[in-house]
């Protein structure tokens, strides 16, 4: 038995070979404790090819000798059901093609049929509930199996490398599917999980590589460490509802999966379980995810874009590492702070697009290094970006820092050789920048030049400190001032900036970091300052273009390969004692070591390069002097003697200098030691002299001096003047270029003669000739000449503007050629503005005739002027006499003019008392002039009426209330005052009645009236309107008294409201109004609470008002509304007149403001409501448009109370 538990363990062991060996080791040691610890209750029997155990007479197979092929399990041996396979009953039976187990099986061992490699097909009978660890494992030709629904568990590695197995149904009372269960089954393509099944454990389906879909039933739970790792076809995977975890490698090297939806119930991604899924392009992480574990995604190089929702915290190291397919990423960033752990996207060489949420809060070393990055926009709320974070992002172009960074790791940008600008908030604490340049805050250390950085740049005095990389990789900078204040130069500080071309390191710097100038490969002379104590390793290796180098004093060691690669190296010099060399310092660089005269422990060789004093040859450069080029050789370290001076014709030397620039040094005998080369040339320098040339101008206009350079062009100045003379030059002439000492010139001129020419144009003469010419000194009087016109012509002016016939030019100060002009006599053309009839009645004098270019003279009329023209035809003559006779001629006009019986413009009235009709003809024109109004009535024949002309209002339609007018002092109101004459012949009192008054009839025309306006006629009597006006577009005629006085009024309409509340309103009309208006005036329309109620006050007594009359302005009214607010628009007119008041109470409204008279003895008080309490209203106050108001009338007899203003 012990050699059996032996044997055992072995197999098992290779069995597991590739698994972890934890598990090995636990199935091992179970197995192994098993068989040395078993008791067999009954003993082993044998029958035919059977062995087996009876135990209350059900037997349980324990083993097979037969040959194999088909095999048919009896269902009893010796009259013992068969109920049991037992462990290992046919393990290794190699020759058994099927079996057909009996139906009262209920039990098959572990590893019963392991190792069965040749079985094709099983039949497992219902009744079985378990199908034990390691049943199946090694059946590599089983083909089907039928596994019954009453299997509620599959254990451990049951079809462990059943590579031929295709599609088992796994029933749906299976809970658990165990490890390994069907690992390698390489058949295998379709897996349907059961409902039921709650875990799906570890490399349950590793390694089935035709597997190709899955659907993870919503039962599931969790999917285990190696699930369904390396199933290199699965395409097609449906995680259910319920999975809170997915293990590690889970899903690893899932090639063929191409769209994965992790649902948010998922809550850990853990480590690898989708990494090397090399074809998965579509990802979706639902929202609910919390996290994503280390390399969880990696190396998944087909995926192009991912979004990262809110609800995950933590993206764990190296997440997506290696997704070179990646385009672009989006990070929500959870409330709580989402963590991007390092390396979470390195070497996703492709990624362009990042968008981080404000919910991130730190970006691990390393996250985006070596990806495609564009532009980087750091959220706010971001407080660490690690070390190397973006390091390697060759096309970043530049990167936005906020103020909560409170750390920037080592490195974060380096090798971003795109990178053209990095901007940090103002409001951080902790770090700053400026022109591209990162900075901490107080800008003592300069981290990062952006690699884009052109030209010159000089770093600020503040910095004491350059950091590693802060210069890595700036191409195009050509030169870095470093100032005094730095001590230390970090590691590649400047490295592979290949356009530097000098370096001057300052005594200040004590520390240079390892190749801190590696690779400048234009740089040609480097001077280290005194303060640097060592040279580390390839400082300055790979200085191709490297010339010459001076190392400072306090230089004690050189590190491995300084300066090494620097093929051009000529010279080394050093300012002291030779420094402690290390490995190769000098390699491959072919220079010559220079030391100071004097100085101790130098040899023939050092670093194996030979050695030499230091010697410079000075060449002094006259610079346009003389001597032009001298040559002079001395020891550096022993002090000059003398330097040459030079001569310049015009110059004056100032010594001897480094360069021609405005950078150049001076420099003397004591400075001249150590200089930097073996040949240096000095240029000497010259101040050009300067000198004046003045100018004497002899009585003209002064002439500045000119004081220039030596030898430089002159521009001569401008000529001077002087009145009367030509300028002839100057005595010496000016020179074309300033000479030594300069000089002085003096202006020289002639006298000028002027010649004076008058010519005389058409139709005249000068002086009775056609022209005359003069000769004229300057300063002299010239001739008197005079034009003459000839007959019917007159002069008009000289050419010259001269308006006077007569001139006489004095003093001559110029030439001049002037030529008489000449006209004729102007005939003045009559002008008659009058454009067409005028209107009868009209006077000449409102006319005024003019005459061309408005000439004086005197104008007659035939008639005369004064003369009112009767209606018809009329000839007028005109005739007019200019002032002046020499210009012009008199002229005559004779002119037609027509007189009509007026200018109608709106508005015809007509009166009829008696026979003969009179027409009113009334108009608005601004040329009648009947009287002094700019509104006019002519009268036909002859009779006019009067009129008025006053601003004011007019209603719209047929009533007015009782004695109110139309109020004045609006504009836009015209009103005329109408007299109607007494009729005096029979024809109209018979007409009219014997007895009675004489009745006129008027009626009139409006056709032409504007629509926007009203017209009324209101009787007035002792100047106050006396009962209704009438609407003239209601009515078109009238039988009035004659002799009666009458007012027209014509105005626009305005408009009105009364602003109504829930419950009694105590209302008047602000206006007079149309009775049209009458229906919402009167009454509202009725509402679900019942009509509204209108009342008033009369006689001492409260009445409804009747339906079919119109209110009336000066009535007060009570209303009842059912409605919270009701406004009441109103269309009429403000009006005055006459109100009369009863004895006793009166409830009264006022359609204006007006100013109530209180007579004492007849209006004792008025009252009104004000917020539903009655209130008195002080005398004098002004009672106000609409209000309503209650007034004691204390008199026997009603009282007319005026109410205009």
């Amino acid at each position: 038995m012990l050699m059996f538990a032996m044997e055992l363990f072995v197999w098992v062991t290779t069995i597991f070979q590739g698994a972890r060996s934890f598990y090995v080791d636990r199935v091992a040691t179970l197995v192994f404790v098993i068989a040395l610890g078993a008791t067999p209750s009954v003993l082993a029997e044998t029958w035919e090819d059977y062995t087996y155990n009876v135990d209350n007479q059900e037997a349980t197979i324990t083993g097979y000798t037969g040959t194999g092929g088909d095999v048919v399990i009896p269902n009893s041996i010796d009259g013992n059901t068969v109920t049991g396979i037992g462990n290992d009953a046919f393990r290794g039976c190699t020759s058994l093609i099927s079996v057909k187990i009996p139906a009262g099986v209920t039990r098959i061992g572990r590893n019963a049929f392991s190792g069965c490699s040749s079985l094709i097909d099983v039949v497992i009978p219902d009744g079985v509930t378990s199908v034990e660890a390691c049943t199946f494992s090694g059946c590599i030709n089983l083909v089907s199996v039928e596994i019954p629904t009453s299997v509620t568990c599959i254990g451990e590695s049951a079809f462990y490398n059943c590579s031929s197995l295709a599609n088992p149904v796994i029933p749906e009372g299976v809970t658990s599917i165990k490890e390994y269960t069907f690992y390698k089954c390489t058949s295998l393509n379709e897996v349907e999980i059961p409902h039921n099944l709650t875990c799906i454990e570890k490399a349950a389906f590793m390694g089935c590589t035709s597997l190709t879909s899955v659907v993870i039933s919503n039962s599931v739970i969790s999917i285990k460490d190696y699930a369904f790792s390396s199933c290199s076809l699965l395409s097609d995977v449906v995680i259910g509802n319920s999975v809170t975890d997915i293990g590690y490698k889970a899903f690893e090297y899932c090639s063929g999966l191409t769209d994965l939806v992790i649902p948010g119930n998922v809550q850990n991604i853990w480590e690898e379980a989708f990494s090397k899924c090399s074809n998965l392009t579509n990802l979706v992480i639902e929202d609910g995810v919390i996290s994503i574990k280390q390399e969880a995604f990696s190396k998944c190089v087909g995926l192009v874009s991912v979004m990262i929702p809110g609800s995950v915290t933590n993206i764990g190291e190296r997440s997506f590492y290696g997704c070179s397919g990646l385009t672009g990423v989006e990070i929500e960033g959870g409330g709580t702070g989402t963590v991007i752990g390092a390396q979470a996207f390195r070497d996703c060489y492709n990624l362009t697009n990042l968008e981080i949420g404000d919910g991130v809060t730190y970006i691990g070393d390393a996250a985006f290094w070596s990806t495609g990055l564009l532009s980087v926009v750091i959220p706010e709320g971001v407080t660490n970006i690690g070390a190397s974070a973006f390091r390697n992002c060759t096309s970043l172009t530049d990167v936005q820092i906020p103020a909560s960074v409170t750390n920037i790791g080592t490195g974060a940008f380096w090798e971003c050789s795109a990178l053209a600008d990095i901007i940090v908030a103002e409001a951080n604490s902790n770090y700053c920048s400026a022109a591209g340049v990162l900075f901490d805050m107080d800008k003592t250390s300069l981290i990062l030049c952006s690699a884009q950085k052109a030209g010159d740049y000089q770093i600020p005095n503040s910095v004491t400190s350059i950091e590693d990389y802060a210069f890595y990789e700036c191409e195009s900078l050509t030169s870095v001032l470093i100032p005094a204040s730095v001590t230390g130069i970090g590691n590649r500080a400047f490295y592979r900036c290949s356009s530097l071309i000098d370096l001057l390191l300052p005594d200040s710097i004590t520390d240079i970091g390892e190749y801190a100038f590696s690779g400048c490969f234009n740089l040609t002379s480097v001077v280290i300052g005194d303060g640097v104590t060592c040279i580390r390793r390839e400082t300055f290796s790979d200085c191709c273009n490297l010339t010459h180098v001076v190392i400072g004093n306090s230089v004690a060691n050189l590190g491995n390969n300084a300066f090494a690669i620097c093929g051009k190296l000529t010279n080394i010099y050093f300012t002291s004692t030779p420094p402690r060399l290390s490995h190769g310092v000098f390699r491959d660089s072919p220079a010559t070591i220079c030391y100071i005269s004097g100085t101790e422990g130098w040899d023939q060789q050092y670093g194996g390069r030979p050695t030499a004093e230091w010697i410079n040859k000075v060449i002094f450069n006259g610079n346009g002097g003389t001597p032009v080029v001298s040559e002079q050789t001395y020891n550096v370290g022993i002090p000059y003697a003398e330097l040459p001076t030079a001569n310049r014709t015009g110059y004056s030397f100032d010594g001897w200098w480094t360069a021609l620039d405005e950078d150049a040094m001076e420099t003397t005998a004591a400075t001249l030691v150590p200089l930097l080369t073996t040949e240096h040339m000095l240029y000497a320098k010259w101040t050009i002299n300067r000198y004046t040339i003045n100018f004497d101008s002899a009585g003209g206009t002064a002439v500045a001096a000119i004081t220039q350079d030596y030898g430089t062009a002159i521009t001569a100045p401008d000529a001077p003047t002087k009145e009367g003379y030509t300028f002839a030059g100057w005595l010496p002439k000016v020179p074309a270029t300033m000479p030594l000492d300069g000089l002085t010139c003096v202006a020289q001129w002639t006298l000028n003669e002027y010649i004076l020419e008058y010519v005389a144009g058409e139709n005249g003469t000068v002086n009775g000739m056609e022209s005359i010419t003069q000769k004229v000194k300057h300063g002299q009087d010239a001739e008197p000449v005079t034009a003459i016109p000839n007959d019917g012509y007159r002069f008009l002016k000289w050419s010259d503007d001269v308006t006077s016939a007569e001139r006489t030019d004095l003093k001559v100060v110029a030439g001049l050629n002037a030529t008489a002009e000449f006209g004729s006599k102007l005939k003045p053309e009559l002008n008659w503005p009058v454009p067409g009839p005028i209107v009868y009645g009209t006077q000449l004098s409102a006319y005024q005739l003019t005459a061309t270019a408005n000439t004086p003279g005197t104008f007659t009329y035939e008639p005369t002027c004064g003369t009112m023209l009767p209606i018809g035809v009329h000839e007028l003559h005109l005739t007019f006499i200019p002032d002046d006779g020499v210009n012009w001629f008199s002229a005559t006009a004779k002119v037609e003019l027509s007189v009509v019986a007026g200018t109608v413009m709106w508005l015809n009235v007509t009166t009829s008392c008696g026979e003969e009709p009179i027409v009113l003809a009334f108009g608005e024109t601004e040329t009648a002039a009947l009287e002094e109004d700019a509104f006019d009535i002519a009268a036909i024949p002859g009779q006019k009426a009067s009129l008025c002309s006053l601003p004011m209002l007019a209603p719209d339609k047929r009533h007015l209330s009782y004695d109110f007018r139309p109020f004045p002092g609006e504009n836009g109101i015209t009103r005329w005052r109408l007299e109607i004459t007494e009729a005096d012949n029979e024809a109209g009192r018979q007409q009219n009645g014997a007895g009675e008054s004489n009745i006129a009839v008027l009626s009139w025309d409006i056709s032409a009236a504007v629509p926007e306006r009203q017209l009324y006629l209101q009787q007035i009597i002792d100047e106050q309107p006396v009962g209704y006006p009438i609407d003239m577009r209601a009515t078109l005629s009238l039988s009035i008294n004659s002799g009666s006085i009458y007012e027209i009024a014509y105005a626009p309409i305005m408009e009105a409201s009364v602003t109504l509340t829930k419950g009694w309103n105590f209302i008047g009309l602000p206006v007079m109004a149309m009775k049209t208006e009458r229906n919402s005036l009167e009454r509202l329309v009725n509402s679900s609470d019942g009509p509204e109620v209108l009342w008033y006050w009369d006689n001492d007594a409260y009445k409804i008002w009747p339906n079919n009359e119109p209110l009336r302005p000066e009535l007060g009214y009570f209303f009842y509304s059912h409605d919270e607010s009701t406004t009441l628009a109103i269309k009429g007119i403000k009006a005055d007149g006459v109100m009369s008041l009863q004895p006793g109470w009166n409830f009264v409204s006022i359609p204006g403001n007006h100013l109530m008279p209180i007579a004492e003895g007849t209006i004792s008080r008025v009252w009104h409501l004000n917020d539903s309490k009655y209130q008195p209203v002080v005398n004098g106050d002004s009672l106000k448009t609409g209000g309503c108001y209650w007034i004691f009338i204390n008199a026997d007899e009603p009282v007319m109370v005026n109410l205009g203003n």
